[in-house]
């Protein structure tokens, strides 16, 4: 049996498309579609789709709250998108360095609007999440780049009302962390689940059991 044509250490088990081979499980399992460009017809993509579609179905359950809010901003498909887009990488970020108040996550948001504004702002964000958010808006190829403005400035209008949206939630009992918490732990693709969440004129139901009022 051939070693692992990704990390040539362990067995290959598994007949790799991508890379023409074999490959370990442990490898396919953390690499793909991540390192490794998997074709869409790869079997062992099939039940990772699956477990990602249970996890998109519990973070709308467990998520309503702020599937619920969100949708009340921005019922359109792609600002809905949009919109979680950003609110993941907040709570990535979050999850990584340290839980920030709202006051702290409105400024990042206003110094993200700035930067997709009309105007180009060569000023430093002086907070790290505002920086990561200026950052990732600076890059042509990042995850904000792939919505379509309708309108010029239409990714800052939806990033001002997220701002003032956050606002709102200052001195809540509820922190705004603990909104994004039980949607983002679960969820993984955003822009995804806005397409599955399409509702037509009319309907105020959304997937997962939701009613809207």
């Amino acid at each position: 049996m051939s070693d692992c044509r990704y990390c040539h250490r362990a067995r290959g088990k598994r007949t790799c498309p991508a890379l023409g081979g074999l490959i370990c499980a442990a490898c396919c399992g953390e690499h793909r579609r991540v390192e490794i460009a998997c074709p869409q017809d790869c079997p062992y993509l099939g039940g990772e789709r699956y477990q990602a579609g249970r996890r998109q179905e519990r973070g709308v359950q467990k998520g309503s709250d702020y599937v619920r809010a969100r949708l009340r901003l921005f019922p359109d498909e792609q600002t809905f998108a949009f919109a979680m887009e950003v609110e993941e990488r907040i709570y990535r970020w979050m999850r990584v360095h340290e839980a920030v108040d709202e006051a702290t996550v409105a400024g990042a948001l206003d110094a993200l609007q700035a930067a997709l504004g009309t105007v180009v702002v060569a000023s430093v964000p002086p907070h790290p999440l505002a920086r990561a958010l200026v950052e990732a808006a600076r890059d042509p190829k990042g995850p904000f780049a792939a919505y379509q403005e309708k309108r010029a400035g239409a990714r800052a209008g939806i990033v001002a009302k997220l701002a003032e949206d956050v606002r709102s939630r200052a001195g809540s009992p509820r922190r705004y962390v603990d909104l994004l918490r039980p949607f983002f732990d679960e969820v993984t693709d955003p822009r995804t689940l806005a397409a599955e969440m399409r509702t037509q004129p009319g309907e105020r139901v959304s997937r997962g059991g939701i009613i809207l009022p």
